[in-house]
């Protein structure tokens, strides 16, 4: 939910907080007001101070925090289903496991490429069929 907020001209958004996290956010109203007589602090305000005396990017261990807390099976499951649903309608080959990170995408090769190395093949599998023949006389 969207509202304007015309003391400052600016838009705010609307967030929605625990009974847990609202509760310390009204103990540190009351200690900034007991503290700093004749101060008054909106929580709106507390909770734009919080955020902004934070660094902008999120340490690297904050964010494992974060996915161990939130992240689950069914919205990574979700979202890998996107990104290769994603990546084979603009006509790319790629594997769960290259989606997930877990390998690397395979290095794009020429058709004459493809070609050498399928005829390579080829040429193993019937050098191996005629060594068979031999051992097999």
């Amino acid at each position: 939910m969207n509202e304007t907020k015309t003391e400052k001209g600016m838009g705010k958004n609307r967030v929605s907080l625990s009974d847990e996290c609202y509760e310390r956010l009204q103990n540190w109203e009351e200690q900034i007001t007991g503290r700093c007589k004749g101060m008054r602090i909106k929580l709106s305000d507390l909770v734009e101070w919080c955020l902004l005396s934070r660094p902008e990017q999120l340490m690297g261990n904050e964010l494992v925090d974060l996915q161990d807390k939130y992240l689950d099976d069914v919205s990574l499951a979700t979202w890998a289903l996107r990104e290769l649903k994603k990546a084979r309608s603009a006509g790319e080959n790629v594997s769960l496991e290259q989606v997930l990170g877990f390998e690397k995408a395979p290095a794009k090769r020429s058709a004459q490429s493809r070609r050498k190395t399928d005829a390579e093949k080829l040429s193993g599998q019937l050098q191996a069929e005629a060594a068979s023949n031999r051992e097999s006389d």
